[in-house]
């Protein structure tokens, strides 16, 4: 079963994805997967 975030989480990692910062990067900093943020940032 996919592990739930909390909306707030969601919410920083989009926001730090786009400022510019590689996606990669911020995934890794917040020990998720790249793919589940790319998910996050196109809903």
């Amino acid at each position: 079963m996919p592990r739930a975030y909390p909306v707030q989480f969601r919410q920083q990692a989009i926001a730090l994805a786009r400022s510019g910062r590689p996606v990669t990067q911020v995934a890794y900093e917040l020990d998720i997967h790249p793919v589940t943020l790319h998910k996050w940032i196109r809903q």
